[in-house]
């Protein structure tokens, strides 16, 4: 097989847009409930610890399963492996959208990342059977597009949708029109038709993996990476609507940093601010004391360092 000719041909490009979109389905997916958070904090009347828990969940059965996965992806047939995986997500999201009770929504997220757990290394191994090695970058870039438009579209449109029908219609529909996403998966993706080439044949065993110096710093960067994003997928949208509460411009001023830059630091030291009794900020270091009080804030500038969303998740 030819790598440049085989890059721009018909089921290589059918190959890369069903990844790519897949992507996106998947996080919108699994943002779909921090968007939520709000009304269904309401309407079941859960405590702050129970609708952490909701939100969190879905990262246990996630990171247990990915290893899972990437076994089965390795050897069975990652078309069919991807296809269950997906039809699991789709059908916990379409799920959620019915359930009314605190056990049965936490069921519910459990297996949705038991189902989402499947993509990661569904889309490697893909890629690697049916992109050639020329290809495989800007078919990285597409999943990596689809990775960041599914929350800005979810979060965009969920919210204004979960706003005007409520947010089980939204959960109902989405998980059961994603599901049409298959049809095409079946009938494009080939069983065989492989552009792997001979080095790429080789298996390195797990052992060997733990030993790369290259794979721990992979992993130290992930973690590094995740922590801010899924954070700020979880929990931001939440404490936003928290933040519209006692301001419509609050939400705004919140993101640009204003409030809390400005005031972070006289308000460190009051009583339940997660800074309080800090040496950094009852003994600030000499530089610090000669920098502009906004500068001297900034660390203050991400949501959770600031003392207001621990007030609000009350």
């Amino acid at each position: 097989m030819d790598n440049e000719s085989s890059t721009t041909s018909p089921n290589t490009k059918r190959v890369m847009v069903l990844l790519a979109l897949a992507a996106l389905i998947n996080y919108i997916d699994r943002g779909n409930l921090s968007i939520a958070a709000s009304l269904l904090k309401d309407e079941l009347n859960l405590s702050a610890s129970q609708l952490g828990i909701l939100l969190s969940s879905f990262f246990w059965t996630y990171s247990f399963f990915l290893p899972v996965s990437g076994w089965l992806a390795d050897r069975f047939d990652a078309k069919w492996v991807m296809a269950i995986g997906f039809l699991i997500w789709s059908g916990a999201t379409a799920v959620t959208g019915g359930l009314h009770a605190f056990s049965a929504l936490l069921a519910a997220r459990l297996m949705l990342g038991i189902g989402e757990s499947a993509a990661y290394p569904c889309y490697a191994r893909t890629l690697v059977r049916h992109v050639p090695e020329v290809g495989r970058g800007f078919a990285n870039a597409l999943i990596a597009a689809g990775v960041g438009c599914g929350p800005a579209l979810g979060t965009f449109f969920g919210g204004t949708l979960k706003a005007r029908y409520g947010w089980r219609p939204f959960f109902v529909v989405l998980g059961l029109i994603s599901m049409a996403w298959l049809i095409p998966w079946f009938r494009w993706i080939p069983r065989c038709g492989t552009a792997i080439s001979h080095l790429e044949k080789g298996f390195a065993g797990f052992r060997e993996l733990l030993k790369l110096r290259s794979m721990w710093g992979t992993c130290g960067g992930l973690f590094g990476a995740n922590y801010v994003l899924y954070f700020e997928i979880t929990w931001l949208p939440y404490y936003l609507w928290c933040a519209s509460a006692t301001s419509r411009w609050a939400p705004w001023r919140e993101l640009a940093g204003w409030d809390i830059c400005a005031t972070q630091l006289p308000q460190s030291s009051s009583v339940g601010s997660p800074t309080a009794g800090s040496p950094l900020v009852e003994h600030p270091p000499w530089f610090a004391k000669r920098l502009p009080a906004w500068v001297r804030g900034a660390p203050g500038c991400s949501s959770w360092a600031a003392p207001s969303p621990a007030r609000q998740f009350q």
